[in-house]
């Protein structure tokens, strides 16, 4: 992928309709189905930015000058001038665009998740202004390889991901200089960020995802960043596995950690994300329910042994052990309950309780008070149904209000 402004030189022959694109001053043959045109959308959206040279005339510092034969010391001055933002008067405007392909891994139990997507970043820096009318180039064009080896040379904002989990890989990168200065630079990135899930509500939870983008470098009194709506996007055309996303929010504010001697200047994109709970509904919560439900039948089984009453209740009560154990491993080891901890303790507590009215009743038939054990069966046929979804109703409003 990539995006700007070619200049475009077609060469074309009639025997075999060559075609030859400019870039870096080099003259690169390609096919005719991977020729790129002039496109001026994209010129006037990088004329227009907020931050380009046109609207942020910055007043050029002095650049320090050597003897012509002196290469060494060109090369150290050269270093110098760079060293410092391109204004020498306030902080640099820094127009930014984020536009997210997918999300690919939501991972709860690490607390990070996966982005890839495209930013876009103009400034302007009129030390690197030339004359178009001069040199013959509308734009300067710097690609992959080319565009890290210039960005080593002039002022860069580094711009970094804030909340990065790990190294972020970029695959392709171009950079674009307009005669007047106007600098802009376009990346394809994939990179794993932190977040901070509250489980608490689980598997009905939502949770926020952020996405903050900074410079590392430069505070708030010499960088500034700007975001613009049209530069500001989502691909609706993927799913994120057991997610669905319910609303996305941008800003631009001055954020200071505790490392930071001054705030800085930060992009932050907060996802709102909902847990599709569909699988845990279907898959554990209702048959656990059912479980429950059929370990009720000991309740019928009048005057039958305590062996064949409890091997009901304790086949539920294992049943019960191997669903937590299910739940436990897409889960992290939080310090609280979740909404399913609760579910599968309640069950387990009446499982138990099943268990204990078992004994009881038993210990009824072997002092001979028949008439006491049915009754205790009889009132636990409808208290324990009602003890039972009454308190998974109190636990669902409970967390839910939360």
């Amino acid at each position: 992928m990539m995006t700007g402004v070619m200049l475009v030189l077609l060469t074309l022959t009639l025997g075999n309709r060559t075609t030859s694109v400019w870039a870096n001053g080099t003259k690169v043959p390609v096919s005719p189905e991977s020729t790129r045109l002039p496109n001026e959308e994209v010129r006037a959206h990088i004329i227009n930015s907020p931050a380009d040279c046109a609207q942020n005339p910055y007043r050029q510092s002095e650049m320090p000058v050597a003897e012509p034969h002196d290469e060494a010391n060109n090369e150290k001055n050269h270093e110098t001038a760079f060293a410092e933002p391109p204004n020498p008067d306030g902080p640099v405007v820094v127009d930014l665009g984020l536009y997210i392909i997918e999300v690919t891994a939501i991972d709860v139990v690490a607390n990070t998740f996966h982005i890839e997507g495209f930013m876009d970043l103009i400034w302007c820096d009129p030390r690197l202004a030339y004359s178009a009318s001069q040199t013959g180039r509308h734009e300067e064009i710097y690609l992959e390889e080319a565009a890290l080896e210039k960005i080593e040379e002039i002022w860069w904002p580094d711009i970094e991901f804030a909340n990065e989990a790990g190294a972020a890989e970029i695959e392709n990168e171009e950079l674009i200089i307009l005669p007047d200065g106007t600098i802009n630079y376009e990346e394809r990135f994939s990179t794993e960020l932190e977040a901070h899930y509250d489980l608490r509500k689980f598997p009905f939870d939502r949770q926020h995802l952020e996405i903050e983008i900074e410079s590392f470098a430069w505070d708030n009194d010499y960088l500034v960043l700007n975001q613009q709506a049209n530069k500001i996007g989502f691909s609706t055309e993927f799913e994120i596995p057991e997610w669905e996303i319910e609303g996305i929010d941008t800003n631009i504010e001055a954020k200071q950690e505790v490392r930071d001697r001054k705030p800085f200047s930060e992009f932050l994109m907060a996802m709102e994300v909902t847990r599709l709970s569909s699988y845990y509904q279907w898959k554990i919560v209702l048959p656990l329910i059912i479980l429950v439900a059929i370990s009720w039948s000991v309740f019928w089984m009048i005057g039958d042994g305590l062996a064949d009453r409890m091997s009901v209740s304790l086949t539920g009560i294992l049943t019960i052990v191997a669903y937590q154990f299910i739940v436990a491993d897409g889960l992290p080891k939080v310090p609280y309950f979740t909404l399913m901890d609760s579910i599968l303790t309640l069950s387990f507590v009446m499982m138990a309780l099943t268990i204990m009215q078992n004994i009881y009743v038993n210990t009824l038939y072997l002092h001979e008070k028949e008439e006491t054990a049915a009754h205790w069966d009889k009132l636990c046929r409808w208290l324990f149904p009602v003890s039972y979804f009454g308190g998974l109703i109190l636990l669902i409003v409970r967390y839910l209000l939360l």
